[in-house]
């Protein structure tokens, strides 16, 4: 899914943003309001990816791993 590669590219291509995803999930007390939101907003973005896959899945518009036939029946 092209969406959690782009939010990967945004965090290994940003060493500030890399250092707010890893010192807010370490200690989200650390980081200064500013740098508390954008934390907040990546994680919401990430949640939100998660959440397409696990609507697309069960409908059958994607498979769990590459190469793997779509899961159309639902099984």
């Amino acid at each position: 899914m092209s969406g959690i590669t782009d939010i990967n590219l945004v965090v290994v291509g940003d060493p500030d943003v890399a250092s707010i995803l890893a010192r807010g999930g370490r200690d989200p007390h650390s980081l200064d309001d500013d740098e508390a939101l954008r934390y907040a907003f990546l994680i919401r973005c990430r949640a939100n990816q998660w959440l397409k896959q696990l609507r697309l899945y069960p409908a059958g518009r994607m498979s769990l791993r590459w190469g793997e036939p779509l899961n159309i029946d639902g099984v």
